[in-house]
């Protein structure tokens, strides 16, 4: 994710703004019963890595 590379680098910072982020729950759906093709599997593989990446380096403040 470039986003996340240049965070890295510190070529982008996260400021720290009362509010932000805002938080939003975002949904992957498919029918019930329906076979992905191999490109939606690994699409789908994707989505779940890099979510699971994102929680981890942002995690919910409270």
């Amino acid at each position: 994710m470039i986003v996340l590379s240049h965070l890295e680098d510190d070529q982008l910072v996260v400021l720290p703004v009362e509010g932000f982020p805002v938080r939003c729950s975002w949904w992957i759906l498919y029918p019930r019963g329906k076979r992905l093709s191999p490109i939606a599997q690994e699409f789908l593989r994707h989505l779940e890595a890099s979510a699971a990446e994102l929680r981890g380096r942002f995690p919910v403040q409270t």
